[in-house]
């Protein structure tokens, strides 16, 4: 009885909805994304020596 109202930022998030519309209909950004990470990982992997 004592909890506070779920604030509706909380239950809806604009932006994520947002961002999810915009990679469903542009798959570039995307892949791009995917491309950035992908690259980071490899410099790591430079950096700090490839362990196996």
């Amino acid at each position: 009885m004592n909890a506070e109202k779920p604030k509706f930022k909380d239950i809806f998030n604009r932006q994520e909805q947002e961002a999810a519309l915009e990679n469903a209909y542009n798959p570039q950004k995307k892949e791009k994304a995917e491309q950035e990470r992908i690259d980071l990982y490899r410099k790591a992997l430079t950096v700090f020596g490839e362990r196996k």
